[in-house]
């Protein structure tokens, strides 16, 4: 909690995934094109992608590279949990 008894802001995009996701999860958080996903799924979709990250020998505190376009779709679920290093 911060001063005044107000939740803290996250300090990882993990943890602002974790957390968008309990407040708002049926809320629109990501459209490309046709593709749409709400916070949960969207949640949903960066832990099943740091489990493949983790299974595949990533460990806490490891760094990794992402080349995305600078797009929508380059903010994908599949790039989002880029930090799955930091663990969910």
């Amino acid at each position: 909690m911060s001063e005044g008894g107000t939740p803290a802001a996250p300090t990882t995009i993990a943890a602002a995934v974790v957390s968008a996701a309990a407040r708002f999860a049926r809320r629109e958080a990501l459209v490309d094109g046709d593709t749409r996903l709400d916070f949960a799924e969207l949640a949903t979709e960066a832990r099943r992608v740091a489990g493949a990250l983790v299974a595949s020998g990533i460990e806490p505190g490891e760094r990794i590279a992402i080349w995305a376009p600078t797009s929508p779709s380059g903010c994908s679920p599949r790039s989002v949990p880029t930090t799955a290093a930091q663990w969910w």
